[in-house]
């Protein structure tokens, strides 16, 4: 084709000249979104990291809470109100858990640092039957708290008597609610969405954004959960 027009020729030479810089500055563009990818694959891997950390020293936390109290008199001897009067302080000094109970070995509650009215049962909880069939520390999945009516990540271990045999089961009841603090003093954008889910893949904790994938009680995904 033969440009005839000044006006096209003039088009055609500004167009040439711009090009090169128009490439630049589309390179430049990808090059900073990629960077600014990495930063981000960065920062979340370590902030998973330490949350991973600090979850692991939660756990430990619990568990060697939870041994010192099985082998306390007042909850040896099934004293039910000196046990809600020390659970009450415990819980009252750790925010992270939601409550603290002792329970009879038919699953009956009878301590909690949290009121409760009426006869309430764990016995048909996993996380119980898992603690007196496995005679150990235990960490269920999450459950909608009796007690306390909100859900949360059970914790338990039996208590065992003179014969060796388990008498009673104690549990901690944990409240995912306390990432919520931790999750927004991140550096992540305001829009950036975090899930944690429990040992079956069941959503325990969300960052409530619009139009968020999973809400809390929701599953994984197959691939996902696999992935994990």
């Amino acid at each position: 084709m033969i440009i005839t027009s000044f006006r096209a020729k003039l088009v055609l030479i500004t167009l040439i000249a711009v090009l090169p810089a128009i490439g630049i500055i589309l390179h430049a563009g990808l090059e900073a979104r990629e960077h600014a990818l990495v930063d981000a694959q960065q920062r979340a891997f370590e902030f998973t990291r330490g949350l991973a950390g600090e979850q692991i020293g939660i756990t430990q936390g619990v568990k060697d809470l939870l041994s010192v109290l099985s082998q306390t008199p007042i909850v040896q001897d099934l004293d039910t109100e000196r046990c809600t009067e020390l659970f009450q302080s415990i819980a009252a000094d750790n925010p992270l858990y939601a409550n603290i109970a002792l329970l009879a070995v038919d699953g009956r509650l009878l301590a909690s640092a949290k009121g409760f009215s009426g006869k309430l049962s764990a016995a048909d909880r996993d996380y119980f039957k898992e603690a007196l069939a496995t005679r150990r520390f235990t960490i269920g999945s999450q459950i909608m708290g009796r007690v306390i009516k909100k859900s949360v990540l059970p914790c338990a271990m039996p208590v065992f008597g003179s014969t060796g045999n388990p008498m009673a089961v104690v549990y901690v009841a944990l409240d995912p609610a306390h990432y919520v603090k931790r999750f927004g003093s991140s550096l992540f954008p305001a829009d950036s969405q975090m899930y944690i889910a429990d040992r079956d893949g069941t959503i325990i904790f969300n960052r409530p954004v619009k139009g968020a994938d999973y809400s809390l009680g929701s599953l994984l995904r197959p691939e996902i959960a696999g992935f994990v």
